[in-house]
């Protein structure tokens, strides 16, 4: 693969059937050998090399043979937006083994559903991150497959170390495996069905819409990205894991995310582009401790996960910032995010549609009915980088098509150029902070308690986070449930602090279809969405 500049004509140039261009061990191996000392991740003070990265990968992946991992096995973790997970993705896909980052974010209950489902035999976790306790929680889990247990930047007795296993004498290794379409990350994310499903990728899947999101970005070696996603998000995972990869450049993690401190981070390491929600953009605009000063050389900003308002892109064009709105999900991850020049496109659609990917827009009560260009539908999605399946492949028929199209559950229109506009969702998931909530989860969680008679949860429009959960309560006797209380009940659960309503609103009844069903944007009007 050439490496700089990149453009839709070298991806053409490359050999398809050669399996090393499509590994990602290979192309780290290319870049240690010809950029060696040259910078691929800043971690707060942490400065690795593309040399230092497959070295560090190399022994880890000889220490994980040595505990028994190899090909298939599923290599999980729940760690921050650091270094070592890099290490650690890099060093799985060494072995040929499967990455499973998680979301630290998640508890007890999220944890014992992924880790009995992957099968997992090793777990890596932080041993203390934003006042969370991860071994006392590990401790508490109920997945008999585990079988060891590492802890990352902490020391806690009776748990392996990440240093100790690091500085191991492990086992032999063989040559890399070159398998570049076989299952080799699962990336699991909420849905409508409740816990979070796994969406299996292959390493050809997410190095091809890793090319297409570098090319859409006009991204070189020289550019300085941005990762501020979590690292168990596809965006992440490809931004930081992938894109340094094919661009040979620096990506700057950052695992806390504070405008302030972001832009002084963008000041000193002279980033010119990055990806993420909506929040982040905003936070980067509207925030008081933000100087201009400190976000000039921002070239280029990639905006999706959540709704953008027009609005927000021209007042980032006007600060010079090239704001595109991407459009995608963790099956199919970038589907469109091409505007050229045309500011206002940026504005006001989702991009055209990138190569190699293809939508349609049926009929949402027939999806036989193909709708023709400006007609608002339900969007259909295949690709190069489309997914696998799921981990639980009886989920796939609900979200693939017989004819292998993926059901997006977005409602939107593409236009005789191929420029997509997403007008809503079909989904019942909320978006707060670019991370997909399932409603039906929170309110099926909201149900346990003793004083909750019906829930029904919903988001509304929220400058700071995007969409805030709501919940809107039936209770018993029209009891009055104060939020402390239902915090402490949720707490109680062992459930991921971002899935917590933060706005609680009591009712007497629900406004209802003729089938019975809640009529939620009833309640998106009464509550004010």
């Amino acid at each position: 693969m050439q490496f700089d500049p990149v453009s839709y004509a070298d991806l053409r140039r490359v050999d398809r059937d050669d399996p090393e261009n499509w590994c990602l061990w290979t192309l780290a191996t290319r870049n240690a050998q010809a950029r060696g000392d040259a910078i691929v991740a800043v971690d707060g003070t942490r400065r690795l090399s593309f040399a230092a990265l497959l070295a560090q990968a190399e022994r880890m992946a000889s220490a994980l043979a040595g505990l028994g991992i190899g090909p298939g096995d599923s290599v999980s973790s729940q760690l921050p937006n650091w270094s070592e997970a890099l290490v650690l993705f890099l060093a799985t896909m060494r072995l040929g083994a499967v990455a499973n980052p998680l979301m630290p974010t998640y508890r007890r209950r999220e944890l014992n559903h992924v880790l009995n489902q992957m099968k997992s035999k090793i777990l890596v976790i932080p041993g203390l991150f934003r006042q969370t306790d991860y071994p006392a929680m590990v401790a508490e889990l109920d997945a008999p497959g585990l079988e060891h247990v590492v802890v990352c930047r902490g020391a806690v007795p009776g748990l392996m170390q990440w240093d100790d296993l690091m500085e191991s004498q492990g086992a032999p290794l063989e040559p890399p495996l070159l398998e570049p379409d076989v299952p080799s990350i699962v990336i699991y994310t909420s849905g409508t069905s409740g816990m979070p499903k796994g969406v299996v990728h292959s390493q050809r899947n997410l190095i091809f819409d890793s090319w297409t999101s570098a090319i859409n970005s006009r991204s070189g070696s020289r550019d300085v990205g941005v990762v501020p996603s979590s690292l168990a998000h596809i965006g992440g995972v490809c931004h930081a894991n992938i894109i340094p990869q094919i661009l040979g450049a620096k990506m700057v993690l950052i695992d806390v995310w504070n405008p302030a401190e972001a832009a002084r981070i963008f000041e000193r390491e002279g980033a010119t582009w990055m990806t993420g929600a909506t929040p982040f953009l905003k936070d980067l605009l509207e925030s008081p401790e933000v100087p201009r000063e400190a976000i000039r050389a921002m070239r280029t900003f990639r905006c999706g996960g959540a709704d953008v308002p027009p609005q927000l892109v021209r007042a980032a064009q006007a600060a010079g910032i090239d704001v595109v709105r991407c459009y995608g999900s963790t099956e199919i991850p970038t589907i469109s995010g091409v505007t050229g020049d045309d500011y206002e496109l940026s504005a006001t659609t989702d991009g055209r549609i990138h190569e190699d990917v293809q939508l349609r827009v049926v009929d949402p009560e027939d999806e036989s009915r193909i709708l023709g260009f400006g007609e608002l539908g339900e969007i259909q999605g295949r690709g190069a980088e489309q997914f696998l399946g799921y981990r639980d492949p009886s989920l796939n028929a609900e979200a693939v098509t017989s004819d292998g199209w993926v059901r997006m559950g977005d409602l939107g229109t593409v236009d005789a150029a191929g420029f997509v506009t997403i007008l809503g969702r079909k989904k019942d998931i909320i978006i707060r902070k670019g991370e997909n909530i399932s409603a039906r989860e929170v309110e099926d969680l909201l149900l346990e308690h003793p004083l909750v008679q019906d829930a029904a949860v919903i988001g509304l429009p929220d400058g700071e986070r995007g969409q805030m959960v709501t919940a809107v309560l039936i209770t018993r006797d029209g009891a009055q449930i104060a939020r402390d209380a239902m915090t402490r009940f949720l707490d109680g659960l062992g459930v991921a602090r971002q899935k917590y309503p933060e706005r609680y609103e009591f009712v007497a009844a629900f406004p209802m279809t003729g089938s019975g069903k809640v009529q939620k944007a009833a309640l998106r009007e009464m509550f004010g969405g």
